[in-house]
């Protein structure tokens, strides 16, 4: 990430990755608890 800091000059590029990735996760984890609880019934 540093690296791609240096290189554009800007934080911008980052800040989109920033909140997009641990939202996945979340996302990914609630999705896959549905998904348990729907193919049990």
């Amino acid at each position: 990430m540093a690296a791609l800091q240096e290189r554009s000059g800007s934080p911008v590029p980052v800040l989109g990755y920033t909140p997009a990735y641990p939202i996945a996760n979340i996302l990914l984890t609630t999705w896959g608890s549905i998904m348990v609880a729907v193919l049990a019934t």
